[in-house]
């Protein structure tokens, strides 16, 4: 898989609008369920949602959502059907340097 994961799944596995949002932990579980399949380790939720506000990205969080962003229909199900097992996330500080 190349680019850098964060950006991957949201190219991939999201899909921009300006009227959309998602609930961040809905995002961020379904981000997890993308590194379990794709045998990558989950960055930390902070690195995650400062990834998705940054720069590249420019995503805004307004009341634990993130607007302008959901998830592509089609992997809708396939996300739901995993149980978001626990998993390892990497430290900040471990990953901070990878997005920037």
């Amino acid at each position: 898989m190349k680019g850098e994961p964060i950006f991957v799944f949201v190219e991939e596995y999201c899909q921009k609008a300006p009227e959309a949002s998602i609930d961040e932990d809905e995002l961020y579980d379904a981000y997890r369920v993308f590194c379990i399949a794709h045998q990558r380790h989950a960055v930390s939720r902070d690195l995650f949602f400062r990834v998705l506000t940054g720069s590249k990205l420019r995503l805004h969080r307004e009341g634990g959502r993130i607007l302008g962003l959901e998830i592509h229909p089609a992997f809708e199900a396939w996300i739901a059907s995993f149980a978001y097992p626990d998993c390892e996330e990497e430290s900040a500080e471990e990953d901070s340097g990878l997005y920037e």
